[in-house]
């Protein structure tokens, strides 16, 4: 073995920058992130994919030439900025403001645990600043940190792995204009939780290269990194910092096995307790979301649904044609979004069908790098099989070329990784093409430590791929609009047969073919220019700055077209016709849209977003709807759930005057047309778009005296049979203990508050009842009766119950799942683990006045 083989993977000089030169980093990636979010940063400005007013009653109420404008700049895949996210960080922000810790929201889904739903990011430190201002005016400003953020780990990293300082500047751009890191504007929480892998990754190299030192620093980043990724909101980026970060400790451990003849112990100790305790500091926000995900009505995906959605192998052209196969906005027709032309080309017939159901069409797959970086990037797969390279570079090589590979076939669900997937606890959890993260880290700092050298051939065959780029671009803008589509309607036709054919050309629409034309013709023109622009400056003194550029003047026009920046102010809009002073409770809001299907997106104001209305959601849209509240939902009207992503709607208007609606007690309903009967009356209509409001007001707590025992959720259709006794006997699913005696028509309820959590009821009745609370049961729901504290029961699948004795008295209901107090418990043993950590980390960062002088 030679000298250079054994050498330390620390003894590189250029391993630790400088204070100056980080500092060059970080600015340089916050100059980036404010080029690519552009308008947003500025003040009146929102980072949201659409505007508000793009819905109805807005829409209707407001035509003109601007809808118009509002209308152009939007990206449909990106409606969960709207539909969750806003509205969570609304009532988190509400809930710490006031003190308490948001772990009920009382406006979506008659009830949800907040907390648990992982995307409200209640425990991120994002949550304290929504406290003092406006979610919606921060979220750019958030993003920007966290994309300066990435790009210097990225830097550090690669730095970390012996890459020089301009490779490692490189890594640094490559991972801010990213299309990864771009894709996930409105999906922050991916991005969010993902970056913090890298400073994990560094702190494991670190405590293998500190043999013998003290491993304060690497051992406290890695436990706060652990902790910031399962606060930040995306399990699947956790799971993966958890599998890479042991994964990374055990290959250290062999390779130092194998280069000294010992193993290392105590590095391995370190990195593992690390994680443990970062665990354990996450654990209020892992342990309440575990609970919630046995309640969900959402289940881990079988092997036949990872199979059906999983990445289709024309996909991998987006590394080098960014957008074309996935457009960054997708090509919203009619309000629908499609796949473009070369999506429908390139994919395999088996998979038409799901193509053109948008099975693909999603932020998961939005992973555009730029092609210098790729290239740069495939430039350091020979080193990992060279045999003079020095062996620390080829492991590290190696290291992350295993990581990007792993990451694509997870994503691809070939065999063997697909296996893998289902094997590890948390990998078959979710979509299989979020293990796109993998490349979308790893290809970055191969990109750096693939900067030394380009080889000469490809700046010959860039230059003539340069030309051709720029001769097909101007063949796609200046082609007729028909001439195009029957260009491609024949590509189809020879990929799927002439029935795709025929589909495709009664579907097209001329706004449609315009805007392929163009996502093709100027994204062939940017390729075109970065093609070239490297082989016309490809001087050592130029280098850097041409791969930048060309980098910039690829993917920067993406950027732009994934960041729109609606007004604040339409976020503030208020809904004409609704009265002055809302009660508190908020007072609940149904839909009904009976032209709207599963597949179809409804006009209707987005779900989740009466919250800022003053209103509450009778349905919601969330992550991990409650299983039981989906279930009612389904007794109410068969079929209106939304694929496990809970209810916005109902269509048929018969269910209006289903006896559970007064179950719900809902006031307000928003409508494309008259509900039947004399229930409602009209507040306000235009364009179609109705506001109407109830004219009886339905109680949000009442008593009964008289109930059934039921099987509960796994016997819908007996339930169905029921439904018409719905307002005079409860159905339980256990023995309430309790001997009713008669009823008391004079009984009475009073809500005295009905807040995030916590709802306090004065109550009178001759005769023992049954109390019926018209918010959602999960478990850690407690009343507290005089001296008794109960646990309340479900009634009616989704709602709860709790029996009361004769007489007057309180009762105080409060959501305490024990799931987040025994997370607190085990935060509290991993701060007591980690505070010598702390010392010993003061300690070594004040030396003592004799070591200093």
């Amino acid at each position: 073995m030679t000298q250079d083989s054994q050498a330390s993977p620390i003894e590189d000089p250029e391993r630790d920058p400088c204070a100056w030169q980080q500092k060059k980093a970080i600015l340089l990636a916050l100059l980036l992130g404010m080029l690519c979010l552009g308008p947003s940063l500025l003040p009146g400005r929102a980072l949201l994919p659409q505007d508000m007013r793009n819905f109805a009653p807005f829409s209707t109420a407001e035509p003109g030439k601007d809808q118009g404008d509002r209308s152009s700049a939007t990206v449909p895949h990106g409606g969960d900025a709207l539909f969750q996210f806003l509205p969570f960080d609304d009532r988190v922000a509400d809930s710490w403001s006031h003190g308490r810790v948001p772990l009920w929201s009382p406006d979506l889904f008659c009830g949800l645990p907040l907390l648990a739903q992982t995307t409200s990011r209640a425990l991120y430190p994002t949550a304290l600043l929504h406290t003092v201002f406006s979610p919606a005016s921060l979220y750019a400003w958030v993003y920007l940190i966290h994309l300066a953020l990435g790009g210097f780990f990225a830097y550090r990293l690669v730095r970390r792995l012996g890459g020089s300082e301009a490779g490692a500047q490189l890594s640094n751009i490559c991972l801010v204009l990213s299309g990864y890191s771009l894709g996930h504007l409105h999906h922050p929480m991916i991005w969010m939780a993902g970056l913090w892998i890298l400073p994990a990754l560094e702190a494991v190299w670190v405590l293998f290269e500190r043999q013998g030192r003290r491993p304060t620093y690497p051992v406290l980043a890695l436990a706060l990194c652990t902790t910031l990724s399962w606060l930040a909101g995306f399990s699947q980026a956790s799971v993966l910092l958890c599998y890479l970060v042991t994964g990374t400790t055990v290959l250290l451990l062999i390779r130092d096995w194998k280069l000294t003849g010992s193993v290392p112990w105590t590095a391995p100790l370190l990195a593992g307790g690390a994680l443990a305790v970062g665990l354990l500091l996450a654990a209020p926000q892992i342990l309440p979301a575990v609970e919630m995900a046995g309640q969900s009505s959402r289940i881990p995906a079988s092997r036949e649904q990872l199979v059906t959605a999983s990445l289709p192998f024309a996909w991998l052209l987006e590394f080098v044609l960014p957008g074309q196969l996935n457009p960054p906005a997708d090509l919203a027709i009619a309000g629908s979004p499609r796949p473009g032309f070369l999506a429908l080309w390139w994919t395999p017939t088996a998979r038409y069908p799901d193509l053109v159901a948008n099975t693909f069409n999603h932020t998961e797959t939005g992973f555009a790098f730029g092609i210098w970086p790729f290239l740069l990037a495939l430039s350091t797969l020979p080193g990992v099989f060279r045999a003079k390279l020095r062996q620390a570079l080829r492991f590290q090589k190696a290291w992350l070329w295993a990581i990007a590979l792993l990451g694509l076939g997870m994503a691809l669900c070939l065999p063997g990784f697909l296996d893998l997937s289902l094997l590890l606890p948390g990998l078959g959890v979710g979509d299989a093409k979020r293990n796109l993260l993998l490349p979308a880290l790893a290809l970055p700092l191969l990109a750096g430590l693939g900067y030394r050298s380009i080889p000469r051939p490809w700046l010959n065959l860039s230059a003539a791929l340069a030309l051709i780029c720029v001769a097909l671009s101007a063949w796609a803008l200046l082609t007729p609009s028909e001439q195009f589509a029957e260009f491609f309607g024949r590509r189809l036709a020879a990929r799927h047969g002439e029935s795709a054919l025929a589909s495709f050309m009664a579907n097209i629409s001329p706004l449609e073919i315009e805007q392929n034309q163009n996502l093709l013709g100027f994204g062939l023109l940017r390729a075109g220019l970065a093609l070239g622009l490297v082989p016309a400056l490809a001087f050592t003194r130029f280098r850097p700055q041409a791969i930048f550029f060309a980098t910039l003047v690829e993917l920067l026009p993406l950027a732009w077209q994934m960041s729109p920046a609606p007004p604040r102010a339409s976020v503030e809009a208020r809904m004409a016709g609704l009265p002055g002073d809302l009660a508190h409770p908020r007072p609940r809001l149904l839909r009904l849209d009976p032209d709207s299907t599963r597949q179809e997106t409804s006009q209707l104001l987005p779900a989740n977003l009466a919250v800022l209305q003053g209103l509450a959601e009778a349905g919601a849209y969330c992550p991990l709807p409650p299983r039981r509240s989906e279930a009612f939902f389904e007794l109410l009207e068969e079929g209106c759930t939304s694929r496990g992503a809970g209810i916005s709607r109902l269509r048929d208007p018969r269910s209006l005057s289903s006896p559970l609606l007064d179950l719900l007690a809902p006031r307000f309903l928003l409508s494309k047309e008259s509900p039947p009967g004399k229930a409602w009356r009209r507040l306000h209509a235009e364009g179609g778009t109705g506001l109407y409001e109830r004219t009886a007001r339905l109680p949000r707590a009442r008593l009964y005296f008289a109930w059934e025992i039921t099987s509960g959720i796994d016997d819908l259709q007996n339930l169905r049979e029921r439904v018409d006794m719905a307002g005079k006997k409860l159905l339980l699913e256990r023995d309430p203990e309790i001997r009713l005696e008669g009823i008391d028509e004079d009984a009475k309820v009073e809500v005295l508050e009905w807040g995030a959590g916590r709802i306090r009821l004065r109550y009178q009745s001759e005769k023992p009842a049954l109390l019926f609370v018209s918010e959602a049961w999960m478990p850690g729901w407690k009343a507290r009766v005089g001296d008794k504290v109960l646990d309340t029961q479900p009634a009616w699948l989704m709602f709860q119950a709790l029996p009361l004795p004769a007489g007057k008295g309180s009762v105080d209901l409060r959501y305490e799942p024990d799931s987040f107090a025994n997370g607190l418990w085990l935060a509290l043993l991993g701060l007591i683990l980690l505070g010598p950590g702390f010392l010993l980390f003061v300690r070594a960062s004040c030396p003592r006045l004799d070591e200093r002088s």
